[in-house]
């Protein structure tokens, strides 16, 4: 699943994230998928809650309680002990932590999950646009010290796809060329270098080309080249060849749902020119989140 563990932000806040100021547009993306997931949840009835979605283990009611639990430990609310029993879907430590605020709220009605997401988002809709402090200022983050910029763009990029994810179980398309659409593509996008150069298992030398269409569209083309270390890596290029090795076209949806690794390669629609082995390792490779 695409997500990181419930962390909590350190130290008090340094300047106010006001309207107009950096970091506004970032807010209002957050703010606008945030809603959007509450929305969406008090529009469930009791099938929806429990309706099955593309992360294997998790209904619809889990992906709210998901976002609740970490936009609360954000929060610096802890969640209670709880015994996490062994479950086919989680795998490993970093699944056991995500999966403890989802499995403490499993026994609770679909309702009351909504109701807290709601509180939850409101609390921070307030943090963020009165006491935040300045993206530049680092932080305590899910991957450690970072830009509170860039924790916000990850948490941006988890809500809008496990919006994505409710959206798609409860057959309510939407979102797609939203603010957090656009956060969440930069954030896909911004991967490609790494994820080509070393998670495709391209040589030296070799040119790919990724068209996205769509709402939200781009092209990127990627060379690989060896690095001072021995270990390949991707470089972006400022025109677009006229004869890549591949060259990969997909959506937009297509794109973020491989990309967040929801759908697996035979379930996603592309069309690749050039050589096919090549571009069936470029979209195993386009998954980057856990």
């Amino acid at each position: 699943m695409s997500d990181q563990a419930p962390t909590t932000l350190a130290g008090p806040p340094t300047g106010a994230t006001a309207p107009g100021a950096p970091g506004a547009g970032l807010v209002a993306a957050w703010e606008h998928t945030a809603r959007s997931l509450v929305d969406l949840g008090r529009d469930c009835d009791d099938d929806d809650f429990v309706a099955a979605t593309d992360c294997p283990g998790w209904d619809v009611q889990d992906h709210l309680s998901h976002v609740t639990g970490v936009e609360s430990s954000l929060l610096g609310r802890g969640e209670p002990e709880h015994d996490l029993p062994d479950l086919a879907h989680v795998r490993g430590d970093f699944g056991r932590r995500v999966e403890v605020a989802v499995d403490i709220r499993r026994p609770l009605p679909g309702a009351e999950v909504v109701a807290e997401l709601a509180e939850v988002v409101e609390a921070r809709s307030r943090w963020l646009r009165d006491e935040a402090p300045h993206p530049d200022v680092p932080v305590i983050g899910p991957l450690g010290r970072m830009p509170h910029g860039d924790v916000l763009r990850m948490r941006t990029f988890d809500v809008w796809c496990h919006e994505q994810d409710v959206r798609r179980a409860l057959g309510r398309p939407g979102g797609m060329a939203s603010p957090a659409a656009a956060v969440a593509v930069a954030r896909m996008r911004g991967q490609l270098p790494r994820v080509l150069a070393r998670g495709a298992g391209l040589e030296p030398g070799t040119v790919v080309v990724l068209h996205v269409s769509g709402p939200i569209a781009f092209t990127e083309a990627v060379r690989v080249e060896a690095g001072d270390d021995g270990r390949p890596r991707g470089v972006v290029l400022d025109a677009v060849p006229a004869d890549p090795d591949v060259w990969v076209d997909l959506g937009t949806e297509a794109y973020t749902r491989r990309s967040a690794g929801r759908w697996h390669v035979a379930r996603t629609p592309a069309e690749v020119t050039g050589d096919a082995d090549l571009g069936a390792r470029v979209l195993a490779a386009l998954a980057f989140t856990p």
